[in-house]
């Protein structure tokens, strides 16, 4: 059977869980005409994100707006989470940091311009602390709208929730062989 060009393209990411019962995942929705098949390459921004609460241990989820069109995100608990992402193309504009309280009914944008690549993995000690991170693979992901990603691979590290974020200096040196 032939595609039409028209057909929408559904991904999905890996669910993450914070507790037994509450999760979330991403579903990104792109036009067949951005799609490559194979490998499976998609260009450009998707249509359309949405991030998928469940709250029953994955038995139902529930879809919920993004708060930008292309982006991660991280659950501390089922109430708080925090999304990095951005809605332009231009890989030299920067991306935006959201926060949720409501397990994602709604988001503010806490940083306008933030130095976290697009891609980054974030983990939360707490609702304040936490720590972020760019993995090489990004690049092949997120490269074409964000030219940090991939090549930007400082530790940073945030104690107010995420409104700053500042790249942790390496505390690890090699250890002596003598």
């Amino acid at each position: 059977a032939k595609a039409s060009q028209n057909e929408l393209w559904p991904t999905t990411s890996v669910p993450q869980f914070v507790s037994a019962q509450d999760g979330v995942l991403i579903r990104r929705v792109y036009p067949r005409d951005q799609v490559t098949i194979p490998p499976g390459s998609y260009a450009g921004l998707p249509q359309g994100q949405y991030l998928y609460f469940t709250h029953d241990g994955g038995q139902t989820w529930s879809p919920a707006s993004s708060p930008a069109k292309i982006g991660t995100v991280y659950l501390l608990d089922p109430h708080t989470g925090w999304f990095l992402g951005k809605s332009d193309a231009d890989p030299s504009n920067s991306t935006q940091l959201y926060q949720t309280m409501n397990g994602g009914k709604t988001w503010a944008q806490i940083a306008a311009d933030c130095p976290l690549p697009l891609g980054s993995v974030m983990q939360f000690v707490d609702a304040k602390r936490g720590f972020a991170f760019n993995p090489a693979f990004t690049d092949a992901l997120y490269g074409d709208f964000d030219k940090r990603s991939g090549t930007v691979f400082n530790l940073f590290t945030t104690t107010d929730g995420g409104k700053t974020w500042e790249p942790v200096t390496s505390q690890l040196a090699p250890s002596d062989t003598h």
